[in-house]
This record gives structure tokens, sequence and C-alpha cells, in this order.
């Protein structure tokens, strides 16, 4: 199950070095600047896909009111 040490000195952990680090730094920072994009482009475009009909449902459900020009 264990399978011994073949080398008894030097690092058992897999390293890439300080540029893999900033590799993955930059890969991750690309990934959540698109992610918040994405979500900014959603905000900006569904947004008028539910208050349009919620307009349109408030002013069927509105009890009819009185403009100024009815009043006299």
């Amino acid at each position: 199950m264990f399978l011994p040490l073949s080398h008894a000195s030097g690092a058992l952990l897999e390293t890439h070095g300080p540029f893999g680090t900033l590799w993955v730094g930059l890969g991750l920072g690309c990934f959540y600047i698109a992610l918040i994009w994405l979500n900014t482009l959603l905000g900006f475009f569904l947004t008028p896909l539910f208050v349009i009909p919620a307009t349109w449902l408030q002013d069927r459900l509105a009890p009819a009111r009185k403009t100024p020009a009815q009043d006299e």
C-alpha cells in the first residue's frame, strides 16, 4: 500500500515556482473579472424582461385613476 521513498533527500512537494503562482493568479484574476462582467450584463439585460411585464400587470390591477381633465 505504501511505496518506499526513492529519494532520501529533497522535497516531496511538487512546485512550479513563483512564475507558476503568478500564472495561476493571473488566470484566477481574469476568471473573476469575466464573472463580474457577466453578472453585470445579466443584470442589464434581464431586469427589463421582469420590470416591463410587472408594470403591465400593475396597470391592469390598479384601480382606475382619474386624470386632472376628468375631475371637472
